[in-house]
């Protein structure tokens, strides 16, 4: 089981982007000779007009902002050159443009500006929302190409396609079309972050030294044992004193500042993930050298499950803030393990990748230490079932929850989130963390529409403290209308995921906390046995279905295989045979210690002395413990478990120990719903009530005209492509 555990966290996809990232990530084609500086050489965009923050979004392109608190809306402005039609802004939960909110301000038909407020559940034409939740203010293009516009925004319209406009960074994309009839953008256009309630962000180069770790020119071929010829696993094992420079001694810690991937061109579309992990020094062999290659590695090596840094398609540079650092060389730990996903579905031949992450790090380490928690809901067809086929909107059932009772002994102190990274595969369509707090519900970690596998990214989350004793839950859903078969659970890329990481600060003892269905049957233990062996009615007469699959089973009823206890078809089942035999004495009491009664020590251990102490002792003990319910014929308890959870200390532990640290079954709670959500900012009116008036290209003389109020919630976003 203990292996299993590992494995669910350890093969499991991460998908992380940046917990800080400079204010634009992305850029046009063409960078244009003319420039543009945010409030200079210009009349209409001035503090003395109510513009409080410009953000340069190109060098030709600007987007002012200003948060009016009284009314509760943001107001929202363009500056571009070299701009002949339509221009947009959007606001979207990660780089994508599934799921974008977006506004565009173009001239209609009758050659009056209008406003629209659009959203994208696709790579396809924006939709009018039926909510039209944007105030056009006004607009200018002069003949040369100069556009400027402004419009108003409520802070949270209360409409499900609008994100709210929060004080936290969030992605935005800007786009330009070639005329003023909406359609494709073609390369015009980008993704940036932005916090429209508060001033931007900028970040300084990194003055820290810096190693870099790459594959050392693999090629990307499936290795011996792989299972998916079109989904290569390689592993490089990498030698921190061969990293570092020679100033820095063996055994001594340093603090990481910054991680960011850097990729081959060449191979760069096969790379689908990247997890650098660090390895405990005693679960090496001491025969691992620098850039040894573990040529099949879809499962990570014993011991190198310490996860430091995770990239998936469409992440971005981990930044730390200046007091917090990820430790790297803590506890002897030397090595460090470079486990790269290649995804080449069309099974190209001649492929060598080099990628892999700068690391920028100090030796005069920060006041904090930063850690990496993972939330696996589903990584393995252990776990949960199949997706079926046809289903446009599938949840999964139950839905993970991290309960209080784990929170409040596994967390020695509150958290501080940096970042919050979703990561399904293809079939994914929206991930949901949800907080409960003493019984009241506090929010989600992390506000995305629709989730895009090529568009992963970590982003700041909406609550940024968590305490000891919050509950945590993690759903997923997914779209598989498009699939001809079934969708099991597992590492490949055609398979699925329902995965989750948080970069946070102070490091705890426990990091990797995820869901397990019931391995213990418990409507076994609410049932009497049935079809007892000839010759034997009398004593299975007032015994529980438990106790008669004990004897019968004794392997498949511990999970021995899956505890790591491997058996064939030869091996006895029933537990007499296992009783008696010194197989129990020497591979299973070790591990199962109380599993047969006393008669083991003489070997004479009976039918009638297996089933009694089945029902008397170990169904007692499974049932109760493992299932939450009473033995047959005791019917008290009949309200079963429905999942486990691993990576919860019990109350008993000391959170500075492993030891309690436990699997812990428990019945899913009655979740709590998000509260109705209250509309902060003037509502407008709906779309189907505008007319095709337009506004006056003249900021002093601003038409209200109402072509949707759109927009909203800023977290960290990208590109609109």
């Amino acid at each position: 089981m203990e292996r299993l555990i590992s494995l669910a966290f350890l093969v499991g996809v991460v998908v992380f982007s940046s917990w800080t990232v400079p204010a634009v990530v992305a850029q046009e084609e063409d960078t244009p000779a003319a420039s543009l500086s945010c409030f200079e050489d210009d009349d209409v965009f001035t503090s003395e007009n109510d513009w409080e923050f410009c953000q340069p979004l190109q060098s030709n392109m600007l987007m002012y902002y200003t948060p009016q608190h009284d009314d509760g809306t943001v107001k929202l402005g363009l500056h571009a050159l070299d701009t002949f039609g339509w221009t947009a802004l959007a606001i979207a939960g990660n780089g994508g443009m599934k799921g974008a909110s977006q506004i565009v301000v173009r001239k209609a038909e009758n050659e009056e500006w209008v406003a629209e407020d659009r959203n994208s559940m696709d790579y396809v034409m924006p939709e009018l929302d039926e909510s039209q939740d944007v105030r056009l203010l006004w607009a200018d293009q002069t003949e040369d190409g100069e556009t400027k516009w402004a419009v108003e925004l409520p802070m949270n319209s209360c409409d499900e396609n609008d994100y709210p406009i929060q004080n936290v960074s969030k992605f935005m994309h800007y786009a330009v079309g070639e005329s003023h009839t909406f359609s494709f953008h073609g390369n015009r256009r980008g993704q940036f972050h932005a916090n429209l309630m508060n001033a931007p962000q900028t970040f300084p180069e990194s003055t820290d030294n810096y190693v870099d770790v790459r594959m050392p020119d693999v090629d990307v071929v499936l290795g011996e044992g792989g299972t998916d010829p079109t989904n290569a696993y390689i592993c490089s094992y990498f030698d921190m004193l061969e990293l570092i420079p020679s100033d820095v001694t063996a055994g001594e810690v340093v603090h990481v500042t910054k991680m960011e991937a850097l990729l081959n061109p060449e191979s760069a579309k096969y790379v689908h993930h990247m997890i650098l992990y660090s390895c405990d020094a005693e679960a090496l062999g001491g025969s691992e050298q620098h850039h040894d290659l573990i040529l099949e590695c879809e499962s990570m090596p014993p011991g190198c499950q310490n996860m430091k840094w995770p990239w998936a398609v469409g992440s971005e540079p981990i930044v730390l803030p200046p007091h917090v650092g990820i430790p790297f060389g803590e506890q002897g730990q030397r090595f460090l393990v470079l486990q790269t996903h290649y995804y080449n579905p069309t099974l190209d031949t001649g492929i060598v990748d080099s990628s892999g992450v700068r690391v920028f790090y100090t030796t005069d380490l920060r006041e904090q230490e930063a850690g990496v928690i993972t939330l696996n809901s589903g990584t393995g067809n252990f776990q949960r079932p199949p997706i079926p086929v046809g289903m446009a909107d599938y949840p999964l059932s139950p839905t993970f929850v991290y309960p209080s009772a784990c929170t409040q002994n596994t967390w020695q102190e509150p958290l501080n989130i940096l970042g919050v990274g979703h990561h399904m595969h293809l079939s994914g369509k929206r991930m949901e963390i949800a907080v409960e707090r003493d019984g009241s519900y506090l929010g989600l970690l992390r506000n995305e529409h629709h989730y895009d596998f090529n568009h992963q990214s970590a982003e700041e989350p909406l609550i940024q403290r968590l305490y000891p004793g919050d509950q945590l839950t993690l759903q997923c859903w997914y779209d598989t209308t498009g699939r001809s078969e079934e969708t099991s659970f597992g590492d490949l890329t055609q398979n699925e995921m329902c995965f989750a990481v948080m970069l946070y600060y102070p490091r705890q003892t426990v990091q990797d906390f995820g869901y397990l269905p019931l391995f213990f049957d418990p409507a076994q233990c609410l049932e009497p046995a049935s079809d007892p062996p000839a010759g034997s009615e009398d004593i299975f007469e007032g015994v529980s279905a438990c106790a008669q699959n004990y004897y019968e089973d004794m392997r498949s009823f511990f999970n021995m295989n899956m505890m790591g206890m491997a058996y064939n078809e030869s091996s006895a089942m029933d537990a007499v045979s296992i009783c008696n035999s010194d197989e129990y004495v020497n591979d299973i009491m070790p591990v199962l210690p109380l599993t047969c009664p006393g008669c083991y020590q003489n070997k004479d251990c009976t039918i009638s002395d297996i089933v009694q102490y089945g029902q008397t002792a170990v169904c007692p003990f499974r049932c109760a413990n493992d299932a939450g319910v009473s033995v047959w014929p005791n019917l008290d308890r009949t309200e079963a478990f429905d999942q486990q959870v691993y990576g919860c200390i019990s109350a008993e532990s000391s959170g500075d120990s492993m030891e309690g640290f436990n699997i812990y079954p428990f019945t899913t709670p009655q979740l709590l719903e998000a509260p109705a959500c209250e509309a902060v900012g003037t509502p407008l009116t709906s779309f189907e009530d505008e007319d095709d008036g337009g506004s006056s290209s003249c900021p002093g003389q601003a038409n209200l005209h109402s072509a949707g109020f759109a927009f909203a919630f800023i977290l960290l976003m990208r590109a609109w492509y």
